[in-house]
């Protein structure tokens, strides 16, 4: 959170398991901050109540695409960003 107030970003790429945090609700936290920023939250588990995944703008398990896949989705949530990403 400290990052996004300080430097602007098109995306942030959150793990739900952060430990003891829910990255659930980092997202939202993020957008309420941002509210243009685009989240894809992604998980090892399967079991992520809905309202929790709404809560970011896409929903990936982890495995099921590449880095050249997570590419792909972030161009298609916020167009070309120039390479510029943090999260």
């Amino acid at each position: 959170l400290v990052l996004a107030r300080h430097h602007p970003f098109a995306a942030a790429v959150v793990d739900y398991g952060l430990g003891r945090e829910n990255g659930a609700f980092l997202a939202r936290d993020l957008k309420l901050m941002c509210p243009g920023l685009k989240v894809v939250l992604t998980s090892g588990m399967d079991m992520i109540p809905p309202e929790q995944m709404a809560m970011a703008d896409a929903y990936y398990m982890k495995g099921d695409f590449s880095a050249t896949d997570l590419a792909e989705i972030l161009h298609r949530l916020v167009g070309d960003f120039g390479g510029r990403m943090a999260g």
